[in-house]
């Protein structure tokens, strides 16, 4: 695998955006010290964080408030972020405030999520006192799914170097994000003074450095789609499905036609998503003779993804599966699909499994009562 390129937050956005006299809001900023650097480069910055963050950089504008409920009328911002605070917003929430932030961009507005991936030597120190392997890799899948309304721009994954004078530093830092990790990281701290002094590389102004691997995606608003779910019973919607189904799995993935369509697809009940009237998803369900359901051939075309049109298919069908009291659902995921279903409660079982050529991995996902209980 080629070395990945190395980015500073600053030159990334000044690389791919335009920030002389743009309104920018930084959600989650902490001390404020983006906001500061975005201001001396010529932007009209913003800083947005609960009550309690660390004392703000002289010189520069703050709100205290939530990054689920922001004070802010509709298109108030040209450029909204969530720098490294994205997954601090609670579980099950964060696609909330990604639409929050999404309100309040203008037209053509940016919003730019950056990340730090579950993975490097900082992730590695830290992962004793909170392993965030989960919740950072719940964010990073919801933001490169997208939202309806806006574009993803860019995916981009980088890596940012950081330099630090000391393990104390690092210290300080972490219980400033989360001061009620205080009495846990002073247990740790011994330990991880010992294992900074090991990791990364010696810097020549002292320190050390250390490389973290970075998620960037850059969504732009577009005028609202009208996104239409219904169940496809007329022959016009239920060939709109199938039609779905050829240009992804036979067209794009190249599953034999032979295996695509069966013949339970003439009485199979469909879901079929529009955009703006376009047909752009689709999925089936079976109910199984033991009371389960099946959920298979979920699809949306390549120009409408990353969208949030597949969540949205199956937030929905779920829900009426649940209300139903259907036992289990289960299906059968690409593997790169899996995050998509973890976030609905799906657990992966069994080996691995070619389908159409394609690896697949079973996965189950219990009703929500059932999950309560165990």
């Amino acid at each position: 695998m080629s070395e990945r390129e190395r980015w500073t937050t600053m030159t990334l956005l000044q690389d791919r955006l335009e920030l002389q006299d743009r309104c920018v809001l930084d959600i989650g900023c902490g001390d404020n010290a983006l906001v500061a650097t975005l201001q001396a480069a010529g932007a009209r910055s913003l800083g947005l964080d609960l009550p309690g963050r660390p004392k703000a950089v002289s010189g520069t504008l703050f709100v205290a408030a939530s990054g689920l409920a922001l004070p802010f009328a509709a298109a108030s911002f040209d450029l909204v972020l969530f720098h490294n605070s994205l997954h601090h917003l609670p579980r099950g929430q964060m696609q909330a405030g990604l639409a929050a932030a999404l309100r309040c961009l203008c037209p053509k507005g940016d919003l730019i999520v950056i990340e730090p991936r579950p993975s490097g030597e900082l992730f590695e120190l830290f992962r004793p006192i909170d392993d965030e392997t989960a919740i950072r890799g719940e964010a990073q899948t919801l933001a490169m799914e997208g939202l309806p309304g806006a574009r993803i721009v860019e995916c981009l994954e980088y890596l940012s170097e950081r330099r630090i004078e000391h393990a104390d530093d690092l210290l300080r830092r972490a219980v400033g994000v989360d001061p009620s990790r205080g009495a846990i990281i002073e247990r740790a701290a011994p330990a991880i003074r010992e294992a900074f002094a090991r990791a990364g590389k010696p810097h020549p102004e002292g320190g050390r450095l250390f490389l973290q691997p970075m998620l960037f995606v850059h969504m732009r608003r577009e005028r609202p789609v009208a996104l239409q779910l219904e169940e496809a019973t007329d022959r016009a919607a239920r060939d709109a499905c199938l039609a779905l189904r050829r240009h992804v799995f036979v067209e794009e993935q190249g599953v034999p036609l032979a295996e695509e369509y069966e013949p339970f697809d003439k009485e199979a009940p469909m879901l079929l998503a529009r955009m703006d009237g376009e047909p752009a998803g689709t999925l089936r369900w079976q109910t199984l003779p033991d009371g389960r359901v099946k959920i298979q051939r979920v699809a949306v075309a390549r120009h409408w993804r990353r969208r949030g049109i597949a969540a949205h298919m199956l937030e929905v069908l779920l829900e009426r599966l649940d209300a139903a009291g259907i036992p289990e659902t289960i299906l059968s995921a690409q593997l790169d699909a899996q995050p998509l279903y973890r976030r609905f409660g799906y657990q992966a079982f069994g080996p691995v499994f070619p389908d159409g050529g394609i690896s697949h991995i079973s996965m189950a996902r219990p009703h929500p009562a059932r999950q309560k209980r165990r």
